[in-house]
């Protein structure tokens, strides 16, 4: 059976990414090797995205083992109401303070920047703003609301196809995923 049930280990797994990734924001420059203030970031984004990827085929195979078919509409809305109310609150309170603080002259770069956070395309910055803004750091959920969009209905058309294209569609995206890295 493809459920997975509650893992502590995975939980104890997530834990250690998110300290890598705030042992690389904490840390100023000069108190550890380089090498390892940069690759703290990326192995615990990296550990984090693959924790993610696994949870989700497991929750979109479940259905499967008892062969009811797989509704992707509640799957959506549960990740949406499980992440959006907190990244709302939190651009609530972001836009709130920065209008306070600049007045009318902060509407502009703060509506860009919630604009972009709310629409999970915050990644996006850096190619259509030229640098990240500052809620730049919401690009890691925007890739993972992204890949929480595409993957299902990937993965799903991926099983209804026979074996031998499944078997080329995958090794198509997972060759296309390394010479993108």
């Amino acid at each position: 059976s493809p459920a997975l049930g509650h893992r502590p280990g995975l939980d104890g797994l997530r834990t250690i990414a998110v300290l890598l990734v705030l042992w690389h924001h904490v840390l100023q420059p000069g108190l550890e090797p380089h090498w390892a203030r940069r690759s703290s970031a990326f192995i615990g984004v990296d550990v984090f995205f693959v924790l993610s990827g696994f949870l989700i085929t497991g929750l979109l195979l479940e259905p499967l083992a008892g062969r009811d078919r797989a509704d992707l509409g509640a799957f959506y809305v549960r990740r949406f109401t499980r992440l959006f109310p907190p990244l709302a609150a939190m651009l609530l309170a972001y836009a709130a303070f920065h209008l306070a603080m600049g007045g009318t002259a902060a509407i502009e770069p703060v509506a860009y920047d919630v604009l972009f956070a709310a629409s999970y395309a915050a990644n996006w910055t850096y190619t259509f703003l030229g640098s990240p803004r500052a809620l730049g750091h919401t690009w890691s959920l925007a890739v993972e609301e992204q890949f929480y969009l595409i993957f299902p209905l990937v993965f799903f058309l991926v099983l209804r196809l026979a074996q031998r294209v499944a078997l080329i569609v995958v090794a198509f995206f997972w060759v296309i995923s390394f010479s993108v890295c």
